[in-house]
């Protein structure tokens, strides 16, 4: 048997270069907090594992694009994923 777990933080940071806002500065992205969880079981040939990713479903930024702003009024974000929950078997051969 076997559990763990991971606290990932990251940290607020630049958008990138050419990401600005309507003042001129450069777009900040916000920080995010993941927690992951799994506890698992393996017996022989047979495994099995229950997940949880993003755990506390935050709601974080990777990316931002507004090259296409003017023109369409459209900003693209590059989001993590959400909570995601599972189950996991495997046998071995």
């Amino acid at each position: 048997a076997y559990v763990g777990g991971n606290l990932g933080y990251t940290g607020e940071r630049p958008a990138g270069l050419s990401e600005r806002d309507t003042s001129g500065n450069i777009r900040e992205l916000d920080s995010y907090t993941t927690l992951n969880l799994r506890a698992g079981l393996e017996t022989g040939r047979w495994s099995l594992e229950i997940y949880a990713k993003n755990l506390t479903d935050e709601m974080g930024i990777n990316s931002i694009s507004s090259d296409d702003t003017v023109a369409t009024g459209r900003v693209e974000l590059g989001m993590i994923r959400p909570r995601t929950i599972g189950l996991t078997a495997g046998v071995r051969f």
